[in-house]
C-alpha cells in the first residue's frame, strides 16, 4: 500500500518555503533564544504570573516579618505533593504522545 493512500501518514502542513538569503529567522535574530516572547504562552498568562508572584511574596513576608504568624508543615505533607505533580506531569506527557 502506498504512503500517499493512507491519509494519517500524510502531513498535513505545508513545508516552509526556503529563506532567500539562506539563515533562518531563529539564526538571524539578535535575542537570545530564551528572551524571545513570540509564539509563547507568556503573553497571554504575564498577569497570572504576576500575581501569582506577589502573593508567594506577602505569604513570605507575613512567615518571616510579622511576629506571631508561622507556618511550618511537616515533610511528609511536601513530599506527598511533590509525588503528586511528578504523577501529573507523567500522566500529561503521556496523553500528549497518544495525541
Amino acid at each position: 500500500m502506498a504512503e500517499e493512500s493512507i491519509p494519517l501518514l500524510r502531513s498535513r502542513r505545508r513545508p516552509h518555503p526556503p529563506e532567500p538569503h539562506g539563515l533562518s529567522s531563529s539564526q538571524l535574530s539578535k535575542v537570545p533564544l530564551p528572551f524571545r516572547l513570540r509564539g509563547t504562552v507568556i503573553v497571554r498568562a504575564w498577569w497570572q504570573i504576576i500575581l501569582v508572584t506577589i502573593y508567594s511574596t506577602g505569604v513570605v513576608f507575613l512567615d518571616k516579618e510579622v511576629d506571631g504568624i508561622s507556618m511550618k508543615f511537616s515533610k511528609a505533607i511536601i513530599e506527598i505533593l511533590g509525588v503528586v505533580v511528578g504523577l501529573l506531569l507523567a500522566f500529561r506527557t503521556n496523553t500528549a504522545y497518544e495525541r
